[in-house]
């Protein structure tokens, strides 16, 4: 199949103490990074966590640090200037406390028609079967399973 240009908005909801697992299909750049509107404690911190599996690894062991601190009424919002994942990477977020996080960024680059398609999925202790598309939640919500 041939390659496609492809620019476009990317955004993720992440739900409080919960991870989720994104492969991206190009090149995507997170721009912003905020609390959500739907926060439940405003005393408390909630931390954004990125991990991945670096390149070349053979332990396969992930990588993991807090990118972000946010509390309610002192630090809601953070801009990335370079925060760049790779077309077919794994990347772990993580909303680590109580209240929702919202990322927001922008795909470019070349896509491979074939295999273009970002791939999201949810985890709790387990990590969850990878599925293409949105989280596992929005589609049970739907009445659908795309197994």
């Amino acid at each position: 199949m041939s390659d496609m240009q492809a620019t476009g908005l990317w955004s993720l909801l992440l739900e409080p103490k919960k991870g989720i697992y994104v492969e991206p299909g190009s090149h995507l750049r997170v721009t912003n990074v905020a609390l959500a509107f739907q926060c439940t404690d405003v005393q408390a911190d909630t931390r954004l966590i990125v991990g991945y599996v670096p390149g070349g690894s053979k332990s396969g062991e992930k990588i993991r640090t807090v990118v972000a601190n946010f509390t309610v009424a002192y630090t809601e919002q953070v801009r990335f200037t370079h925060f760049d994942l790779s077309p077919n990477t794994e990347y772990y977020f993580e909303a680590d406390g109580p209240n929702p996080i919202q990322l927001l960024g922008y795909y470019s680059g070349e896509v491979d028609s074939g295999t273009g398609t970002t791939r999201i999925g949810a985890t709790s202790s387990q990590k969850a079967k990878k599925k293409r598309g949105r989280p596992r939640k929005a589609q049970e919500d739907e009445g659908r399973d795309e197994s």
